[in-house]
Formats: structure tokens, C-alpha cells, sequence
């Protein structure tokens, strides 16, 4: 079960030009504001399968989750140096969380050398576009008072996302006293078509190289040492993660993207009962 509590800020600025009455008209700088929260549950559900003692094959669901999301928008604007006359009021947005695929697949070559292999989806084209909406109110008081309607563009972000599969292979190989070394490499599509990136979400082709090293042995009794008590295990990997440069053709935000990252991961568990 996945239980997910998730918030938004969206802020944006742009230039007006509000019709005063009976005075000159003026250009302000608009800014505005949304903060909004949401909470969803969600589940997971998994199967492994031994088709014998050396080959294994596994799959993943995750459910889609639809989250409600409810806040506050607010509207301030900057005329000079000087900030006047915000609009605070309601506001809503929904948003998904994709469903998700996994299968996967193990073969060990002995006891010490093993290969791994996993494909996943991710239905990412559910996620049409990111929009706020105002309460009505809003835009009967900018129409009444400064003659204009707030500008949808400050509320709406279209990102026409497509689904992204990943492939993700691995290999691990072990040492008589516990020890294991591990090496990986996956790569994933982007969600976006190379021209359309967004700097809402900048999502590229990732490679991913991964390295690490892992201890998984047995803990035993202080009184008997011949007694198996549990087992511990000890993890620590290294990963490199990176993009070509890919230039987004959209009139709006033209850009080019790139990205590298390292990560280091840590882990640690325990298990108990004698065998």
C-alpha cells in the first residue's frame, strides 16, 4: 500500500497592462502564486516465480493514483518598487500518479555469478497537462474593475507527456566469505519528444552506470558460536547518471538541457531466526 501525501507550489510572473479608468493607463509586474496540497492512497502488487533453481522471473504493478489537490492562490502586484492590492482566493488542481509495469528476470550461472534483466513501463501520456483553477469570482473582478481577464498561460502548463520504458540490466558475482561485487547499466527514455522538453520537467534520456559492493552473512551467538542467530547485510553502491544535450524547440522556453549527477547509496538490515 502506498500512502502519499503531496504538495505543489506554482509561482509566476508577468507583465501587465492594467486600463485604469479615467487615468493613464500602467504596466505592473503580476506576480502569482499557488499552494496547493493533496493526499491519495495507492497500491502495489508483486509475483516472483522459480522455474528452477537457477532461473527466476518476477513482475511489479503499481496502481494509478488521481490526486485531488486544494489551496490558496494568490495575486500580487509590483508597481515600482512598491507592492499592492493582492487577491487571495481558492484554488484546485488534480494530478496523476501513472500506473506502472515491471518484469523482470534472474539466472545464476553456479552459486556465484548471477544476471539480472528488467524492463519497465510507465504510463506517463496520462499526464496531459498541469492547470490550476481559479475561482470564478477572480475573473468577474478583473473584468469589472481593470477591464481584462488574468491570462490562462500564468495557470496552465500543457506537457503532453508519452509513456518512457526503461531497461535495466545487472550482474553480481560472490565471494566464498560473504562478499559480493555488483555492476549495472539502464537506460530510459525520455517522456517528452526531444523537441517539446519543458523546464517544468526536464525529463531526457538518462544512462544510468551503476557499481557496488555487498556483505551478507550470518550473526551468531555470544554462548555458542555455533549457534546462527540471524544474518546481516551491508550495501554500498556508486552511480553515474547522465544526458546528451537535447535543445527544446518550443517558442516559449527555448533551451538546451543537459544533465550529470553521481549517487552514493548506503544500506544496512537484519535478520533474525536460526536455521
Amino acid at each position: 500500500m502506498d500512502i502519499i501525501s503531496s504538495n505543489v507550489d506554482w509561482k509566476y510572473e508577468k507583465l501587465f497592462t492594467f486600463f485604469n479608468r479615467g487615468f493613464k493607463d500602467y504596466v505592473v509586474t503580476t506576480h502569482s502564486d499557488s499552494i496547493v496540497e493533496a493526499k491519495g492512497i495507492g497500491y502495489n502488487a508483486s509475483v516472483l516465480v522459480r522455474i528452477s533453481e537457477n532461473f527466476h522471473i518476477g513482475g511489479r504493478y503499481q496502481a494509478k493514483v488521481k490526486l485531488d489537490f486544494d489551496g490558496e492562490h494568490n495575486i500580487l502586484f509590483k508597481y515600482g518598487d512598491s507592492y499592492f492590492h493582492g487577491i487571495l482566493h481558492d484554488t484546485t488542481t488534480d494530478l496523476s500518479i501513472p500506473q506502472e509495469f515491471v518484469l523482470g528476470g534472474m539466472y545464476s550461472l553456479g552459486k556465484r555469478l548471477t544476471f539480472q534483466l528488467d524492463f519497465q513501463r510507465i504510463d506517463m501520456s496520462e499526464i496531459k497537462n498541469l492547470e490550476f483553477d481559479l475561482d470564478p469570482v477572480l475573473y468577474e473582478i478583473f473584468e469589472d474593475y481593470y477591464r481584462i481577464r488574468p491570462d490562462p498561460i500564468m495557470h496552465r502548463v500543457d506537457l503532453n507527456m508519452r509513456d518512457i520504458s526503461r531497461i535495466m540490466f545487472g550482474v553480481e558475482y560472490r565471494f566464498k566469505n560473504f562478499l559480493a561485487i555488483r555492476a549495472g547499466y539502464s537506460h530510459q527514455k525520455s517522456a517528452f519528444a526531444s523537441q517539446m522538453i519543458h523546464p517544468i520537467f526536464v525529463d531526457l534520456d538518462t544512462n544510468v552506470l551503476s557499481v557496488g559492493i555487498g556483505y551478507d552473512g550470518p550473526t551468531f551467538s555470544v554462548w555458542d558460536t555455533s549457534e546462527k542467530l540471524g544474518g546481516i547485510t551491508l550495501d554500498a553502491f556508486f552511480q553515474y547518471a547522465f544526458s546528451p544535450k537535447c535543445s527544446s524547440a518550443l517558442p516559449e522556453f527555448p533551451a538546451t538541457y543537459q544533465t550529470r549527477r553521481w549517487i552514493i547509496g548506503l544500506g544496512f538490515g537484519v535478520t533474525f531466526g536460526s536455521t
